[in-house]
């Protein structure tokens, strides 16, 4: 896990796909999908010090209502457990804007 870590960290950081062979990433709905979906596999193997990095790019990046709409609602549907478990471990999730 942190071989592959690191390589998100150092080729996608963000963006919600990591693309190993080009090493670039791809953008499908800016929530930073391979990251939030990270989050209780991190926690699961104690990593820590990536947790804690993951950890503060959700406290400072996660923006759902900044999502664009998707007509068939795929992102709801695959994101929603991983969302709120982003909430659940951020570090303050007072810092967060909740969508309307």
């Amino acid at each position: 896990m942190q071989w592959a870590w690191k390589g998100y960290r150092e080729f996608a950081w963000g963006e919600d796909e990591l693309l190993p062979h080009s090493h670039s990433s791809h953008r499908w709905f800016g929530l930073g999908l391979t990251l939030v979906d990270s989050l209780d596999t991190l926690h699961v193997m104690g990593l820590e010090e990536e947790l804690g990095d993951a950890r503060e790019w959700v406290a400072r990046n996660l923006m759902l209502d900044q999502v664009g709409a998707d007509p068939q609602h795929w992102w709801t549907v695959k994101t929603s457990p991983q969302c709120r478990l982003a909430f659940l471990l951020s570090p303050s999730i007072s810092e967060f804007r909740f969508p309307v």
